[in-house]
């Protein structure tokens, strides 16, 4: 897993704000305060696969695009109940599939996967968010999470990420 999985510096509510050596100075946007991203975090809820990605790619040169991952979660997912079962089974095959992605990669020290997943779901999904497409932002990061859950072996036949969120987007459109 990545360096502060169930810390503070991979919470969805921490905003980067400054590196100090080996460890760096995180926002809590949830409690309103400064903490070292190493620290404990006891409400955290991540953005696991794209958080693994971007570390394979290079965090820092990523960080933008993790935060808008993270804030996609924390100001549209967790704000609308809707999306409590897309966050349950989230947060519950994500963390084993980040874990996939790391280890396929120190095994082989090859990026192509991350890279791939990067340019084809999680920049597109960060674009989509930043034109006000909300909806279809979603359904680009649900896409990808029905695919990797396929890939590394998780049982999707019973359950898609991409129909239940298509599912809540048609439900509110058609309030």
């Amino acid at each position: 897993m990545g360096k502060y999985d169930g810390k503070c510096g991979s919470c969805s509510y921490s905003e980067y704000y400054k590196s100090y050596g080996r460890d760096e100075k995180i926002y809590c946007t949830y409690y309103g305060t400064y903490y070292w991203a190493s620290d404990s975090c006891y409400h955290y809820r991540g953005s696991f696969i794209a958080t693994a990605i971007c570390e394979i790619l290079g965090e820092k040169e990523h960080k933008e695009v993790l935060q808008k991952i993270r804030e996609i979660r924390r100001e549209v997912l967790e704000k609308d109940k809707d999306y409590n079962i897309v966050l349950e089974r989230y947060d519950q095959v994500a963390p084993q599939i980040a874990a996939f992605i790391e280890e396929d990669y120190e095994k082989t020290n090859n990026n192509s996967l991350a890279v791939n997943i990067f340019n084809k779901y999680i920049k597109p999904t960060v674009e989509l968010y930043n034109n006000g497409q909300i909806f279809q932002s979603i359904e680009k990061y649900s896409e990808m999470t029905d695919l990797l859950e396929k890939e590394y072996g998780f049982n999707n036949d019973d359950y898609s990420n991409i129909q239940v969120v298509t599912n809540i987007k048609n439900k509110k459109l058609n309030k």
